[in-house]
């Protein structure tokens, strides 16, 4: 392939909004609840993503707690067969 042949460079994505308050949102308090039990520094939303995917035992935990799912979690963890499947 040559040089000319190459696909442009990616841009960066348009924001298209902003919420006027991030810090009130839930994502920013179930973000905050993760940094302080986890020890974490996580700071934007991507940040937040990596660990949610790196970490899905834990990640769905949280939000199991945290939007107050009403149920058993069962016995045995669901993350890690998944993640073998895939990786």
């Amino acid at each position: 392939m040559a040089a000319s042949d190459a696909p442009p460079p990616a841009a960066e994505p348009l924001e298209l909004w902003r919420h006027p308050d991030p810090e009130s949102t839930r994502m920013h308090a179930f973000k905050a609840l993760v940094n302080a039990k986890y020890g974490l520094d996580l700071d934007h939303y991507e940040d937040l993503h990596r660990w949610s995917v790196e970490n899905l035992a834990d990640f769905w935990g949280e939000v199991w707690d945290f939007v107050g799912i009403c149920g058993e979690r069962g016995s045995h963890e669901v993350c890690g067969v998944f993640v073998r499947l895939v990786t």
